[in-house]
């Protein structure tokens, strides 16, 4: 069951966050940009974890679950790459 105080601190966080302006590409690229940053950080980590097997779980249901999620960030990576590709261009770099 969710802890109802993430809820609390997630409309915390979501209210501090700088709007995005939709008329400006250079800053929805700077912030594609750090989220593809953070979210490759991700992927190597789970690929640490999936590819080690001392740290690896031993529980093949975890460890599927590990590689569902490297999936799933993979998949992000590349539709924020294509952003990032479609920014670059409006933006003629």
């Amino acid at each position: 069951m969710p802890d109802p105080s993430d809820a609390d601190a997630d409309a915390t966080a979501d209210s501090t966050a700088p709007a995005l302006d939709l008329d400006d590409p250079a800053a929805e690229l700077r912030l594609v940009e750090q989220e593809l940053a953070d979210l490759r950080g991700e992927a190597d980590e789970l690929r640490r974890e999936i590819g080690d097997p001392g740290e690896a779980p031993g529980d093949q249901a975890a460890r599927a679950n590990l590689i569902t999620s490297l999936e799933m960030t993979e998949a992000v990576i590349e539709t924020l790459e294509a952003r990032t590709e479609t920014l670059r261009q409006r933006l003629g770099k």
